[in-house]
């Protein structure tokens, strides 16, 4: 049992990879818009999440605020969904946030430029030269995402446990390594791995109900095991739980973070701890 994450450029055959691979192996294949179901999502409209990821990182940069809260919500969407094993991922930031998995299987597809070109033409209806450049401008902002959330080219071998160039192999030849790669020891899941990607899943749909209150508490730390989430926060300088009366807008902010996070999938218990700054 594994999880395969599948990163690819633009019309780079990665999706028909991993649509073989899931084929092969029985698994559950998913895409971007697969991942975002309405509980992983924390409050944030699919619509609005799905054009916030369609933007340069660029674009973030004015706002900080709805930068972490997008990113939140797609790592906790991801990490619940990939919490269960036998799974083909292809799609947005799946290699970085498994890094810490061990059984996840890390894929990156390469294709030839005009191999790309000539399907992006067929789907688009465009001609070879704008077809050339839109590939461009899509690759360029895949590596502004990467070094923007992670100071890293998404291109980088280093990311990965293997890069297959499709073009001798074809999809077919593609999808039968990787379904090789699928079986070896080193990616098969163990109950101590499986509870890393639970416990990883968890904190990052805690770390997503929170980032509503940024401009209140200053998160310092979330960690999880076994359904139980402990954060470690500040109160921020002027927000709407500082002030004098401190002790009840200390017990109004527990009781709204309470609020926010006590239906999260797996979520047992919540704590709480207050760090004097």
């Amino acid at each position: 049992m594994a999880i395969i994450s599948i990163s690819r450029g633009s019309e780079s055959f990665g999706t028909q990879v991993a649509e073989k691979v899931a084929q092969r192996l029985g698994y559950r294949c998913l895409g971007r818009e697969a991942v975002f179901r309405p509980e992983y999502l924390g409050g944030v409209p699919e619509q609005e999440l799905q054009w916030a990821l369609d933007q340069s990182p660029l674009f973030f940069e004015r706002s900080a605020h709805s930068k972490d809260r997008y990113i939140a919500t797609v790592r906790a969407a991801l990490l619940n969904q990939l919490s269960q094993d036998n799974v083909v991922y292809h799609g947005f930031m799946g290699h970085y946030f498994l890094q810490e998995v061990e059984h996840a299987l890390k894929v990156r597809i390469l294709a030839e430029m005009d191999d790309r070109v000539s399907v992006t033409v067929a789907r688009e209806g465009l001609d070879a030269r704008e077809a050339r450049r839109q590939l461009r401008l899509r690759d360029r902002d895949q590596q502004r995402w990467g070094r923007y959330l992670y100071g890293a080219d998404p291109a980088d071998p280093a990311w990965y446990d293997v890069v297959l160039h499709v073009g001798k192999m074809g999809s077919d030849g593609a999808a039968a390594i990787v379904c090789s790669l699928a079986g070896v020891d080193p990616f098969q899941s163990t109950e101590a791995s499986r509870k890393k990607v639970r416990d990883l899943a968890l904190v990052a749909s805690v770390q997503a109900a929170l980032s509503q209150f940024v401009l209140d508490i200053d998160v310092q730390d979330v960690t999880a095991s076994n359904g139980v989430a402990h954060v470690v926060y500040r109160l921020v300088s002027g927000g709407r739980y500082s002030g004098v009366d401190s002790e009840h807008n200390l017990v109004a902010l527990h009781r709204a973070v309470h609020e926010r996070t006590h239906a999260l999938p797996g979520l047992k218990r919540l704590r709480l701890v207050r760090q004097d700054a």
